[in-house]
């Protein structure tokens, strides 16, 4: 979810950088995942194109004489087919830096002639309108409606950076995890996330007050062509207002680039108009055409097999689980989700019915969630709005109107249903500051006050009320206040008291543990941010790696068509974690352990998809996987910085502690770097054959390109299978002693064989591990130089017997003896028996 700092500043005034917000947010109220900043830069000014001439020696490119008032006149080429004179447009200066096309601006020729600057496209100044259409943008505006953008542009301006004319046009977005919204409805907005932001900050909070008295809503004698008849226990407020002699027309420039900016499309003035007011109050508001309502509108429940129709021409089939609304003649929208196209506002609309509504969020949510349809009304809806909030926001919006055109508003009618007025909560001050500072203070219950009427909760004596903005069950017992209190003090403020109370050992499962192993493993150790991630991927991210569809499980019920197939790997999530936070980190390491799906017989299409546990009853491959993700801003020549050997220290720990001995083997994706890229594998020692348990591999820079990340980029992922994991350090615990006694160590011997060069050990490493009573076969050097002939190498090996205190030192030598005859029979000598040779 988007929130701009230019709307957010109507309320606040912000006074900390934008990685400052973004951080005491993360700590405070809401994870930040990403912040965008546009900065139009100084050297960026207006000037008027005073003449145009064709280009002597190039067809597609024009040579424009451009005035800059008082700095003179300066000659620039460009390849802009609209130009045409006496338009001002936006110029970029000789050395002028571009953020969005990533390079200097500066004097050069073009085909021979002179150009000094660069005449701007929208797109170029990171204005993400029209980017299909590389035209100029003339500032005053080509059309009546466009005149108004940028009326009041002069001579006078000529030279003037234009963000000094029109600061605005910077902007800023706080892209924010909606998951950890999930309660707090209020803060869809930007009203609330400025309240937010206010009580943070403690600093004044300029927006409206939210009061809990409201007027009498009642239908007005000018148009009673319409009543509300709610016929669903579902519905919870309904308001319907009509707004008469409209004129359709596009929305201006800055209402437009607002809108882009939020991630919405600008359409008109009327549609766009309930998209701004639901960005800044989070109250969803939708407009229909009044002379498209036939009759009545009926909130009530779908009939089995109903149809529906939504705006983008797609047809549903309904359940009697759905609410609906409708007139006397057809449904109209899907409540709370989406609406239909046959009442949709267009350019002939003269008159317009809005409705302000609260639906109960289970329903809805069930609605859209079976029909895989995610909208901005469904994110908020599924939120828990509180109805008495939903009825403020209904009155607000007359005023609020009104502030922007001169419209004739008529209320119309209103439903309400019963409900109690907002929270009140009884404390007891003294127990909430024994909560926070282990004991009691007496200066406590002032700090607690001032934060909590920062928070729009209104605090008499020991009571609390809750502001209507709050969801109905966000709020409701004397420790969720506590809570407050303490997100917003800081919980780096309060002083940590030891735990001491007795506590029971809690015994975990294998896998528990073996995750808990691991999490330690490559946090504590190894840094490595552990992150909580979903069992999907977005379809975008797969097709980085060319993942087909057809290969996957998809979901009936997804949150969004995005991301309705469960994920075949850790990947893809820790991926776009990287993507998201890559321009406020030069390095992250991550890790996750998540669960991942594949059907049977797809997990090696890809390269890098590790087998999993066959589930046969519905044919779905479906495993736990441990990921691991490392990412570097740019390259480096030392070795010690290299991610892959980096990931391999990280394998190499949880080998040790899992007692495994790890082989790499040669993989073969086309995504990953084709040297540095591996099967993860574990010597099964008693079948004497590796056993896949993982993959480890260089993201290709083709893919690092596409993901749009800095050219030198280094991505490397690793992962493991864990039950397979589990499964082969349960096999090698069994074998394994925690400690050496003496008789221990006597029962442990090494030994050097000598073979042909060109010859490979498979053979002599297999007959000594068949020998009777040798329990493991270790290598530890491998050698080829001085004291060996040219055509020989040796091996050097640790072999471990079976034994326990009665065995003998003879029989210990005779079974050492039997296993070096055993080697000796592939026709290898002991390195002792050559050298004394």
């Amino acid at each position: 979810m988007l929130f701009t700092r230019t709307l957010l500043e109507n309320y606040i005034k912000l006074n900390d950088t934008n990685s400052n917000i973004g951080n005491e947010l993360t700590l405070k109220s809401c994870e930040i995942e990403g912040i965008e900043e546009r900065t139009i830069p100084q050297e960026v000014v207006f000037w008027l194109v005073k003449e145009i001439a064709a280009h002597p020696d190039a067809d597609k490119l024009v040579v424009c004489q451009i005035d800059c008032g008082e700095h003179g006149i300066v000659q620039i080429c460009t390849a802009a087919e609209n130009m045409i004179p006496n338009y001002i447009v936006p110029v970029a200066l000789p050395w002028c830096f571009l953020p969005k096309l990533g390079f200097e601006i500066g004097e050069r020729k073009m085909r021979g002639v002179a150009s000094n600057g660069m005449i701007c496209a929208k797109e170029e100044l990171w204005i993400n309108e029209d980017t299909d259409i590389h035209g100029i943008r003339n500032m005053q505006g080509e059309t009546p409606n466009e005149k108004d953008d940028f009326s009041d542009i002069s001579a006078s301006d000529l030279g003037t950076p234009i963000t000094t004319k029109y600061p605005r046009l910077n902007n800023v977005i706080f892209d924010v995890d909606n998951k950890t919204l999930t309660h707090r409805a209020d803060m869809t907005g930007h009203m609330g996330m400025a309240r937010e932001l206010s009580s943070i900050y403690q600093t004044h909070f300029a927006g409206h007050i939210i009061a809990e008295t409201f007027p009498t809503i009642l239908r007005t004698q000018e148009d009673e062509s319409h009543d509300i008849y709610a016929q669903s226990d579902h519905l919870r407020y309904y308001s319907l207002a009509k707004i008469s002699k409209i004129r359709v027309v596009p929305s201006d420039f800055r209402t437009r680039l607002l809108l882009i900016d939020m991630g919405l499309s600008p359409r008109n003035n009327r549609v766009d108009i309930s998209n701004l007011f639901m960005i800044e109050t989070g109250q969803p508001i939708h407009c229909f055409d009044a002379s498209k309502i036939e009759g009545d509108i009926i909130v009530r429940q779908a009939e089995k097999g109903e149809t529906f129709i939504d705006l983008f021409d797609k047809e549903h089939q309904l359940e009697t689980s759905d609410m609906i609304i409708a007139d006397n003649k057809k449904i109209v929208a899907l409540a709370g989700v989406i609406w239909s196209n046959n009442s949709w506002v267009d350019e002939e609309t003269t008159d317009i019915l809005v409705e302000v509504a609260n639906f109960d969020p289970i329903v809805a949510r069930r609605t859209a969630t079976r029909l895989g349809i995610r909208t901005d009304a469904i994110m908020r809806y599924e939120k828990n709005i509180n109805p008495l909030y939903t009825q403020w926001a209904s009155h607000y919006f007359k005023e609020w109107i009104e502030s922007k055109a001169e419209w004739t508003y008529q209320r119309m009618a209103a439903y309400i249903k019963p409900e109690e007025r907002s929270q009140n909560i009884t404390i007891d001050w003294d127990h909430t500051n024994s909560l926070i500072w282990w004991e009691n203070h007496d200066y406590g219950q002032k700090i607690w006050t001032k934060i909590l009427t920062s928070l729009g909760c209104d605090v008499s004596d020991n009571t609390i009320w809750v502001p209507l903005r709050r969801s109905p069950k966000d709020l409701n017992i004397p420790a969720d206040i506590a809570e407050e209190i303490v997100r917003i003090y800081g919980y780096e403020k309060i002083d940590l008291k030891e735990n001491t109370a007795i506590q029971s050992e809690t015994k975990t499962t294998d896998s528990v543990a073996l995750q808990q192993k691991l999490e330690d493993i490559t946090h504590a150790k190894h840094n490595c941010d552990f992150v909580e991630t979903y069992p999907w991927a977005h379809r975008d991210t797969m097709a980085l790696f060319d993942i087909q569809t057809d290969h996957l499980i998809e979901m009936e019920n997804s949150l969004s068509p995005e991301t309705s197939f469960m994920s075949p790997s850790s990947l893809f999530n820790l991926v776009d974690m990287i993507k998201k936070n890559h321009k406020f980190f030069d390095t992250m390491r991550l890790a996750t352990t998540t669960d991942v799906y594949s059907k049977i017989g797809h997990q090696q299409s890809s390269g890098f998809w590790i087998p999993g546990n066959i589930n046969t009853n519905s044919k779905i491959q479906e495993s736990k996987q441990l990921g691991i993700l490392l990412y570097n801003k740019s390259s480096s020549k030392d070795r010690s910085k290299d991610l892959t050997l980096q990931s391999k220290s990280i394998l190499a720990d949880i080998a040790t502690a899992c007692n495994i001995e790890l082989v790499y083997k040669p993989a073969k994706s086309t995504h990953f770097h084709p040297k540095q890229q591996a099967h993860i594998c574990v010597r099964n020692q008693a079948e004497w054959e590796d056993i896949i348990i993982g993959f480890i591999g260089k993201i290709h820079p083709v893919i690092v390109q596409q993901m749009k990340l800095p050219e030198q980029a280094q991505l490397v992922y690793s992962a493991i299978d864990m039950p397979a994991l589990s499964q082969m350090s349960i096999q090698s615990e069994k074998k394994s002693v925690n400690y050496q006694t003496i008789q221990d160590q006597i029962l442990t011997r090494d030994i050097n064989f000598v073979i042909n060069k060109e010859e490979s050990f498979d053979k002599l490493l297999a007959a000594i591990k068949a020998s009777q009573w040798v329990e493991k076969v270790t290598t530890f050097d491998i050698y080829q130089w001085n004291n060996l002939p040219a055509n020989k190498k040796s091996i050097a090996l640790q072999i471990t017997l079976y034994g326990d205190w009665s065995i003998t030192n003879e029989q210990i030598n005779e079974v050492l003896d039997k296993a070096i005859e055993s080697g000796k029979k592939t026709g290898a000598i002991l390195r002792k028996d050559l050298l004394e040779a």
